[in-house]
């Protein structure tokens, strides 16, 4: 594998850990989770929006019944 897809697979990890806290606390902790690092930042935010972004999309479907 190479090192972007593992930097990747980190990033993807991490928000899967911390998907339940608020938005700007979340990416406060990514800032020292990439160790600086904006590419791995930005990453792990666009992981932790996905993240959000579905669970908004099914839970307006359970709501509505459809899930």
């Amino acid at each position: 594998m190479g090192k972007l897809k593992a930097v990747l697979i980190e990033a993807q990890e991490f928000a899967c850990d911390h998907y339940n806290i608020p938005r700007n606390q979340f990416v406060a902790l990514s800032w020292d989770f990439a160790k600086g690092n904006s590419f791995i930042h930005r990453a792990a935010i666009e992981c932790y929006d996905e993240i959000q972004n579905e669970m908004y999309a099914w839970h307006e479907g359970a709501r509505q019944g459809v899930a």
